[in-house]
């Protein structure tokens, strides 16, 4: 939906935004419906906890900056020039689309790692 002309950073946010309210209506629909223990059992199952974790979950925890962190600070200026607009960073000799994608990488497998880690619970 984004990327009919070209991909504009507000159009994409506005997509997003729309696209979160919409799913976390459906989302939060069931607790509606929910005895008040039950409710509290998705929204932990929703939010996770801290409990039962173990060494296993630190590891995982640790791996991904390791992995995810230098790629960032090594190409950081190239990932910034991306955000100052299509044209001017074009200009400074920055290949946009490219660059544009690793950062949409590299923000999803930061953010991933907590996703991975949740999935762990046995």
């Amino acid at each position: 939906m984004a990327t009919r002309a070209e991909l504009q950073g507000i159009r994409l946010v506005l997509i997003g935004l729309g696209r979160t309210a919409m799913l976390g209506s459906v989302n939060f629909y069931p607790f509606t419906r929910a005895s008040l223990n039950g409710a509290r059992n998705a929204h932990t199952w929703l939010v996770g906890t801290f409990d039962g974790r173990g060494w296993s979950s630190v590891r995982i925890m640790t791996v991904a900056p390791v992995i995810f962190l230098p790629p960032v600070l090594r190409f950081g200026r190239q990932l910034w020039m991306t955000e100052v607009g299509d044209d001017l960073a074009t200009g400074l000799g920055v290949r946009v689309n490219r660059w544009r994608n690793a950062r949409s990488l590299l923000a999803t497998g930061l953010c991933g790692i907590r996703w991975v880690n949740r999935g762990m619970d046995g």
